[in-house]
């Protein structure tokens, strides 16, 4: 599995962590993880690290992906913060993916630093 989930021990966050070749579905199993997680932990946030992803789906894929989380409910009540590295093909697609994320009225925004995505998951 080339995600992992967990709750962070230093505030209300939960880390989504994607490593290697990524395909949509594990992107989806992971977000879907990470926000039942949230819930149960009270927690409506998820830092997404996916500073270790080799290779990411096309942006085709990302944007029908939207549309299947969009059918549960509880994508409206998290806000999640993707961290990627800079200047790669997987940065582009993530940032795809943020502004298909903020169609679909999931909020989403991706950084280049960690403290910067911790920064605005804690904003209210």
């Amino acid at each position: 599995m080339p995600w992992h989930v967990r709750p962070l021990p230093s505030g209300p966050i939960i880390e989504a962590v994607f490593l290697g070749v990524v395909t949509a579905a594990e992107i989806r199993d992971g977000m879907e993880a990470a926000a039942a997680l949230g819930e149960t932990a009270g927690s409506p946030r998820i830092l997404a690290d996916c500073t270790r992803i080799e290779e990411a789906p096309s942006v085709g894929e990302l944007y029908f992906l939207a549309g299947e989380l969009v059918a549960h409910e509880v994508v409206h009540r998290i806000k999640s913060a993707f961290v990627i590295a800079t200047a790669t093909r997987v940065a582009e697609a993530m940032r795809f993916w943020e502004t298909t994320c903020n169609n679909w009225a999931i909020p989403a925004k991706t950084f280049t630093d960690r403290a910067s995505a911790l920064a605005w998951l804690l904003q209210p």
